[in-house]
């Protein structure tokens, strides 16, 4: 009889525990999906100015690979061919910084900055 008590406490012990463990892996996982959720939201707003650094980072490199032999060519008609390279970097670098300052400014507009945070 002493057996059966024990072994009733041992199963009640063990179903307490299930349950702990059931209850605890369901707070976190409701926990993690309303930190994904509020993490979704607070960048939903960034995307256009994360969009744009993107945009300027990849014409950067369109331009730098295809279209800045091209303006080469075209240059070291007039000019010799160091003058050629500077003034293409130049303009290429000039556009890209622009798209890249615009980007930035779509950012800063999302997320406007909080006096506490200054």
């Amino acid at each position: 009889m002493a057996n059966t008590a024990k072994q009733d406490g041992e199963d009640d012990f063990a179903d307490a525990l299930h349950d702990f463990e059931t209850q605890a892996r369901n707070l976190v996982r409701k926990e993690v999906d309303v930190a994904r959720r509020e993490l979704l939201e607070r960048i939903k707003p960034s995307a256009p100015g994360v969009g744009l650094i993107a945009a300027a980072a990849v014409c950067s490199v369109f331009c730098g690979a295809a279209s800045y032999r091209l303006t080469l060519r075209i240059l070291e008609r007039w000019l010799n061919p160091g003058t050629a390279a500077f003034l293409a970097a130049v303009g290429y670098g000039s556009a890209g910084a622009r798209m890249a300052l615009i980007g930035i400014r779509a950012l800063q507009e999302a997320h406007p900055a909080r006096s506490d945070e200054r």
